[in-house]
C-alpha cells in the first residue's frame, strides 16, 4: 500500500479541502502521509490517532493536528459509529515563500520542524476551546459568495490559536 498520497485537496489557486468520514464500526484511517497540514476533529465517538508512531486517543469534540508529511493513521477503541472532519489544507495557501513574514515566522518552521504546534486539542484550556471552535466555524461554513474568504479568514485565525 502506498503510503505518500498524491491527492489533490482542494484547487491549485485554493489548495484546502474539508472532509467528512463516517464509520460504522470503530475510527479507521489507513496509515498514510501528505505535504499539506491536517485539522482533524472527532465529531462523534473516540479512537486513537497514531502521528508519527505517537499514540493520541481523541474523544468526541476533541482535535488533532497533523503536520506535513507526518505518517498517520487512525485505530479503533470500540466497534462503536465515529464520525468526524478534517481540514486539509498545503502550506501556499498562507502566502508566498518568498519575503513573506507569515510564512517566515509561522508556516516554514512547523513544515521544517523547528516550531512544534500541540498534537492534540482537547478543549480544556481556553485557546483548545477556541481553535476546536474555528474548526466547526470552518466545517459548517456554507458554501456562497464570499466562502473562500470566510474559509482563509478562519484558517489564519485558527493558525494564530495553535501557534500561540
Amino acid at each position: 500500500m502506498a503510503v505518500h498520497k498524491e491527492i489533490p485537496h482542494g484547487k491549485p489557486d485554493f489548495p484546502i479541502e474539508i472532509y467528512e468520514t463516517q464509520c460504522e464500526d470503530g475510527f479507521r484511517l489507513y496509515p498514510h502521509l501528505h505535504e499539506e497540514f491536517e485539522f482533524l476533529v472527532m465529531a462523534k465517538g473516540s479512537g486513537i490517532l497514531r502521528i508519527d508512531g505517537d499514540s493520541h486517543r481523541l474523544s468526541e469534540g476533541q482535535g488533532a493536528f497533523v503536520n506535513s508529511e507526518s505518517i498517520h493513521l487512525g485505530i479503533p477503541d470500540s466497534h462503536e459509529p465515529v464520525s468526524f472532519f478534517a481540514v486539509v489544507f498545503s502550506p501556499r495557501i498562507f502566502g508566498s515563500y518568498l519575503n513573506d513574514v507569515v510564512m517566515d515566522q509561522y508556516v516554514s518552521p512547523v513544515v521544517r520542524g523547528s516550531l512544534r504546534l500541540p498534537a492534540v486539542c482537547s478543549g480544556e484550556d481556553n485557546w483548545q476551546a477556541q481553535a476546536l471552535g474555528t474548526a466547526w466555524d470552518m466545517y459548517e461554513l456554507p458554501h456562497q459568495t464570499g466562502y473562500e474568504l470566510e474559509l482563509k479568514s478562519r484558517l489564519f485565525h485558527l493558525w494564530a490559536i495553535l501557534c500561540a
